[in-house]
């Protein structure tokens, strides 16, 4: 048994890699092999959100306080309150975040797969990516993790415009 006093894992401010805005991220739990589950809550200031990013093993959101959004690829965006919950299939691409006047607090929990998927450009894959032309990358490699790549400033809008007419990094 392991019991983690409050306080014992201090908060941490996600980067500009996998998240647009400020996001703060608490862990609630990284268990040891052959565990797989992880956890953690995160709090989103308003039109903060994720970068778009995929789980080989899905992923549940439960919606502690505030309004949020969630986009599936091609999907429409989709309001979540305090209170829902929702999961998200193994390797379906999606983005979640705050609205646009709102702050959002959700608990994400996702298993890792013993290979590690890349999650978001900036990581394994999108390294490499950066390292070619970005844009002919993006193309080419639309299936490698999230379809944000930094250098392009590529981010998920918020109106419900389709994946694919994403807008340049600070447009809402």
């Amino acid at each position: 048994m392991d019991i983690k006093p409050l306080g014992a894992t201090p908060s941490r401010r996600m980067g500009a890699d996998s998240f647009t805005g400020t996001v703060w991220q608490d862990p609630i739990i990284e268990a040891p092999a052959p565990a797989r589950i992880r956890g953690a809550w995160v709090r989103f200031e308003p039109k903060a959100r994720t970068a778009w990013h995929t789980h080989p093993l899905g992923q549940t959101l439960h919606v502690i306080s505030g309004v949020g959004r969630v986009q599936l690829w091609g999907g429409p965006v989709r309001e979540i309150r305090a209170g829902d919950t929702v999961w998200i299939a193994p390797g379906e691409k999606h983005w979640h975040g705050a609205g646009p006047d709102t702050n959002m607090v959700h608990i994400a929990l996702q298993e890792q797969s013993r290979r590690h998927a890349c999650h978001v450009a900036g990581t394994r894959h999108g390294r490499a990516i950066q390292r070619q032309d970005r844009r002919l990358a993006f193309r080419k490699h639309p299936r490698l993790c999230a379809l944000r790549i930094p250098a392009l400033g590529l981010t998920p809008r918020m109106d419900g415009d389709s994946p694919d007419r994403n807008e340049r990094a600070g447009a809402p």
